[in-house]
């Protein structure tokens, strides 16, 4: 959600509270980049996101507001009114969260 809206880097809420401010003065000097950075605990910096987790398997911002309305118990057909998109495109969608997330059935990407 926080990529929708601009984020580019992402602090984990368990760092350690003397690397805070290092953290977030670090992620003001990123540049902005499609590929989001992610803090790093072993080398005390940032590492882009694309390195830590192989391509494809990182929901799609479309992908990622589908989720949210599945984890809300959505159907697909409400979730495709909700999103103005054809019942088609979200049971598309679904699929691929499914598979990025390594679910045969629905219940177990929740």
């Amino acid at each position: 959600m926080a990529l929708d809206y601009g984020a580019k880097a992402f602090i984990p809420k368990n760092i350690p509270f003397d690397d805070v401010v290092r953290a977030i003065e670090q992620a003001a000097t990123l540049p902005p980049a499609e590929d989001p950075f992610l803090w790093d605990d072993n080398t005390g910096g940032f590492v882009a996101m694309s390195l830590l987790f192989p391509r494809g398997t990182l929901l799609s911002p479309q992908e990622r507001k589908v989720f949210q309305l599945m984890k809300e118990g959505l159907q697909d057909k409400q979730i495709a009114a909700d999103l103005d998109r054809s019942i088609h495109t979200v049971r598309v969608q679904i699929r691929s969260i499914l598979r990025k997330r390594g679910s045969k059935r629905r219940g177990e990407s929740l």
